[in-house]
């Protein structure tokens, strides 16, 4: 195997170069999202959700304390079968789904806020990564200081194709794409954010997956109230 010298000067110009690169990319990729993405509102019925399956784990838990009677009217509040909450939510929540994955390609703001994602997520980590390939793509930037088997070789010498160089050194496009990937953390250090903070899934399998948990919580939570025997705890202390 060859064993290089690394001249120096080289050295830090790509290193500095590269760290330069992708710290101005993380900051123009969370600037960009803060433009062209607006703050979501949070759905009302969402709230109430959540609320009420607070409410109805609060009810299960202590319902023993509560006399026949009181817990009836609590139990039918959630259960009704025409007019309880969660029978409500499960009739429109259903409906819902099927609009919102049946619209999702039919509504150009969601396809127009799909492409932004895309636009913003892709675009620039992809510029860079031109640059740095076209710039500093035939040099070799760095070593790592442990053992790597014959396998990584072309993985970490991307654009270096030569035969008896050891595989612990790495060229710069290789050192460019593992430093990008492992730098998530830069931008909540000097930002106090990351962009993956205000960027919402929008995809159809995003919007999918929400109304799925979802109607799973309070189609778990209705069952649970259904098959709960209730038994007045207070009153075992009376007969004593």
């Amino acid at each position: 195997m060859t064993e290089l010298l690394l001249d120096s000067n080289i050295r830090i110009f790509v290193n500095f170069s590269m760290a330069l690169t992708i710290f101005l990319i993380r900051i123009l990729r969370v600037y960009m999202i803060k433009l062209f993405f607006q703050e979501e509102f949070i759905d009302l019925r969402n709230i109430q959700c959540i609320q009420a399956l607070q409410r109805a784990e609060a009810l299960l838990n202590n319902g023993h304390v509560l006399i026949r009677r009181s817990f009836i009217s609590r139990k039918l509040f959630f259960c009704h079968e025409s007019r309880g909450f969660f029978t409500i939510y499960e009739a429109k929540n259903t409906k819902n789904e099927e609009e919102s994955m049946s619209s999702f390609f039919k509504d150009l703001g969601a396809l127009a806020e799909y492409c932004r994602n895309n636009l913003v997520s892709v675009v620039p980590p992809i510029l860079a990564g031109t640059w740095v390939h076209f710039t500093f793509g035939d040099l070799i930037c760095t070593k790592i200081p442990f053992f790597i088997t014959q396998q990584f070789k072309a993985i970490l010498q991307a654009g270096v194709d030569v035969r008896d160089l050891d595989a612990y050194w790495v060229s710069s496009s290789s050192w460019y794409f593992i430093n990008h990937f492992s730098s998530s953390s830069i931008s909540r250090i000097f930002l106090g954010c990351d962009e993956n903070d205000h960027i919402e899934p929008s995809s159809p399998r995003a919007v999918a997956a929400l109304f799925k948990e979802t109607k799973e919580k309070v189609l778990s939570m209705r069952e649970n109230l259904e098959i709960y025997k209730h038994k007045w705890s207070l009153l075992n202390g009376f007969e004593d």
